[in-house]
């Protein structure tokens, strides 16, 4: 059985490659399977490899647009790009496929219809190519303009979807207003990160503490609260001084998304200013790279899901910066919703106080492992009924 797995793999946030070579290892295990390949619906073939050059300066014009407007500009953008470019690209990587899987990530989403054109278009060719399809670690997002509501129903009314699960309860709930097919639900196929990558060695000094920088223009556009950046990297800066304090080595890094290393490298003169001792992460170049810092961690404090995520995967204790329901949803599957606040509105000092008892209390290990069985378990689920399907085909 030859797969295609329909993801973003080569975003430059990296936690999206996380994910993708999880899913990616995990299915070439399973018997009967001869290729596992991801297909990037942005048309990347590698890590680094394309983006916006200055991505939070077009995220600001959009968000300075009229709704209306900026969906209608995005949807003509968005339909040539299609057509000229990943159309091609998309052909060529199904040419030799058995079967098509869309996920994981968060790509049941609406962002100015980025995804539901993009979705529409590949699952064009998977329907040409008589492809059975199935839906799987993805998570779905409200707040769905009508035509992306049309681009996704035309995406899933055109193919034969033979399975679908989704990564948390709430995305179920919104998968079944929208889907007539059913959709379960399953692990982030992150987790199983510790599984698939090589830890990174611990220090054995002072308690190492990962702070991981996020844009904030880009969590607002993204669904999170609207913060200025000035009021957001004193807020960092404090905690970054309230956490040395207290004997941590802090080293600030992000997942590798071109808005927040730009802002990785305005804030951190902020932060130094309050705290020197801090040092910057070099930028990761791959998952393995991300994985191998975090696991080498005492602790780790951040925005980004699939830091949190990989994080909990090698036992890492960890606090999580809320800002969308993602970061709730997982958690709370996970029974971590305590070590979960929000930045700014929460006191540096606060967060301090969390941090220390986070790191005293650790990861409960049998808890963990069955999170990862359970995750393992589901691939394999995904696995059986997409093997029944190719043999019927």
């Amino acid at each position: 059985m030859r797969v295609g797995l329909l993801n973003v793999r080569f975003s430059p946030n990296l936690g999206d490659g996380l994910l993708a070579e999880c899913m990616e290892k995990e299915l070439a295990a399973q018997p009967g399977v001869s290729k596992v390949v991801s297909i990037d619906l942005v048309g990347r073939r590698v890590y680094g490899q394309g983006g916006l050059p200055n991505r939070q300066a077009a995220i600001r014009v959009l968000e300075a647009m009229p709704r209306q407007v900026r969906r209608l500009a995005a949807e003509q953008v968005l339909k040539v790009l299609v057509d000229r470019k990943l159309t091609p690209h998309w052909r060529e990587a199904m040419k030799d496929l058995d079967v098509v899987v869309l996920g994981g990530g968060n790509l049941i989403a609406d962002h100015d219809l980025n995804f539901p054109i993009k979705i529409a278009g590949a699952l064009r060719l998977a329907a040409a190519a008589s492809l059975p399809v199935a839906v799987f670690g993805v998570g779905v997002s409200h707040d769905w303009s009508p035509a992306a509501q049309a681009y996704l129903a035309q995406a899933f009314g055109q193919v034969r979807v033979v399975y679908a699960a989704v990564r948390d309860e709430r995305s179920q709930a919104l998968w079944s207003e929208r889907f007539v097919y059913p959709a379960t639900t399953c692990r982030d196929p992150g987790v199983l990160a510790s599984r698939h990558f090589a830890p990174g060695e611990r220090s054995g000094g002072a308690p190492r503490v990962g702070l991981g920088l996020t844009d904030p223009v880009a969590l607002a556009y993204h669904g999170g609260a609207a913060i200025e950046e000035p009021q957001f990297s004193a807020w960092y800066a404090q905690l970054a001084q309230g956490l040395v304090a207290k004997g941590y080595e802090v080293v600030l890094f992000t997942n590798g998304s071109p808005e927040d290393r730009a802002y990785l490298r305005r804030a951190s003169e902020v932060i130094r200013a309050k705290a020197p001792e801090v040092r910057v992460e070099p930028d990761f170049r791959n998952p393995g790279e991300l994985t191998s810092f975090v696991s080498s961690l005492d602790l780790l404090l951040a925005h980004r899901l699939h830091a949190c995520i990989a994080a909990y995967s090698f036992g890492v204790p960890h606090l999580g910066f809320e800002w969308d329901a993602k970061m709730r949803s997982f958690f709370a599957a996970v029974d971590r919703s305590p070590f979960l606040v929000e930045a700014v509105t929460t006191t540096p000092e606060d967060v301090v106080a969390l941090a220390g008892d986070a790191l005293r209390l650790g990861v409960d290990p049998s808890s963990r492992a069955s999170v990862l069985d359970d995750a393992r378990n589901d691939i394999v689920r995904l696995h059986e009924v997409l093997l029944r399907e190719v043999g019927r085909g």
